[in-house]
């Protein structure tokens, strides 16, 4: 029944990382890490929280995305698991992972104008949750009123 390792929850990484040392000082740094880099060392929890904390900065589409792609990948079957492996509320998870029921024209919008910051500042995960009710061409006048205020 239980669909995670028996491990505390910093030991189970959810993205690829590296580790860089300088001296006393630790970095993480997200992505794969470039050949010849010593990364063999596992980062300490604080710093996988800071990490973590940095992560959760990215727009809820992408966040969800993240956590739909880590699902797949490591073989969760429910968010629960997934909760346990990340470390974050089962509550909030759901939540996060409503956003990808939106319509897929307006995910697509979404990633599109990704890198504006209007669009990323509008459309917080709640509003996104409530959008779903609206219909996807209101949400897509929103962002296309966004994107000519910006310009």
């Amino acid at each position: 029944m239980d669909e995670v390792p028996d491990r505390p929850p910093f030991v189970l990484m959810t993205d690829s990382y590296f580790t860089v040392y300088q001296g006393r000082r630790r970095t993480i740094v997200t992505g794969e890490a470039p050949a010849g880099l010593p990364t063999d060392r596992p980062p300490h929890e604080r710093t996988w929280r800071a990490c973590q904390n940095r992560m959760s900065e990215e727009p809820p589409w992408q966040r969800a995305e993240r956590y739909r792609c880590l699902m797949e990948e490591k073989g969760y079957r429910s968010i629960r698991a997934l909760a346990r492996a990340t470390g974050e509320d089962h509550s909030r998870l759901a939540r996060i992972l409503k956003v990808l029921d939106l319509p897929e024209a307006v995910l697509t919008a979404l990633r599109e104008h990704s890198n504006n910051a209007r669009v990323r500042a509008h459309f917080t995960e709640k509003r996104l949750r409530a959008a779903k009710k609206d219909g996807e061409s209101k949400v897509l006048q929103e962002i296309a009123k966004l994107l000519a205020e910006a310009s």
